[in-house]
């Protein structure tokens, strides 16, 4: 989770995570405030330490439309097959597609709306990583690609992404876990998200999305 403020941003993610059925042992933790690139290293750092099964990122402008149990089932089933990491579709506050199908290829060829995106779960060369999940059971050969001292601690920490001109850290970050790993990034649009912005609207249509797959649920468990 991206610190922004303080803790009142993180309010719907955290009460999404408390609807986990009790099966998972939930750890949560605010990243710090030091950059977006530092963030995600600190999460990956920690969740090496954790042994995490699975590592969640979500930032603090995302809301999540599907139960807590139902998108971590989405995303061990991409895990199940050969995905170290599955992403939710996001778009930027000018509505642009956060989801781009080839690696090394900025800024070209993104898909131009969220229609022309697979159905379901596909394989990307990366996106931007409102909502991401990581198989923990790769995280351990995810290699930092650089250190950076801690503002606070003075203190060198491994940074697994960096966030440069070229190159934002969500995209430096999938390539890491691509070559690191050797297996697959991947987008799945079940994992529906509202993607909040500068207007304070939905910039992604999550909500609608996670009420027809829920509406979908119900239809079949009744029938």
């Amino acid at each position: 989770m991206r610190r922004v403020e303080d803790v009142e941003c993180h309010r719907e993610v955290l009460r999404w995570v408390w609807e986990d059925d009790g099966k998972n042992y939930v750890r949560c933790m605010l990243a710090t405030p030091q950059g977006a690139d530092a963030a995600r290293s600190q999460l990956i750092e920690e969740a090496k330490h954790w042994g995490a099964q699975v590592l969640i990122m979500v930032d603090s402008d995302i809301t999540v439309g599907l139960p807590f149990a139902m998108a971590l089932s989405f995303a061990r089933q991409a895990f199940s097959r050969g995905y170290a990491m599955v992403i939710s579709p996001t778009s930027s506050f000018n509505k642009k597609l956060l989801v781009w199908p080839k690696a090394g290829v900025f800024p070209n060829d993104t898909y131009p709306t969220p229609m022309d995106l697979p159905s379901g779960l596909s394989e990307i060369g990366w996106g931007g990583l409102g909502l991401a999940y990581f198989d923990g059971e790769y995280l351990s050969k995810l290699q930092p690609v650089e250190t950076k001292e801690d503002i606070n601690t003075k203190r060198g920490y491994p940074m697994y992404c960096v966030q440069s001109p070229r190159m934002g850290e969500d995209c430096d970050l999938c390539r890491n876990v691509r070559e690191s790993t050797g297996r697959k990034i991947g987008c799945d649009t079940r994992l529906a998200t509202n993607h909040w912005k500068l207007d304070k609207r939905p910039s992604w249509p999550g909500a609608q999305v996670a009420q027809a797959i829920l509406n979908e649920g119900a239809a079949l468990g009744g029938s």
